[in-house]
């Protein structure tokens, strides 16, 4: 439950940037799979 927070968190932070600044959502969610890796 922890980390689905984390997440959407992530999400809500990253929406708007990503129209800002063109991120793309495979790289949010392979730094998501990567803390999830690590234990955060």
């Amino acid at each position: 439950t922890v980390y689905v927070s984390f997440g959407g968190l992530i999400l809500e932070l990253v929406g708007p940037f990503q129209r800002l600044r063109g991120f793309r959502l495979d790289q949010v969610a392979y730094l998501l799979l990567k803390f999830q890796e690590a234990g955060y």
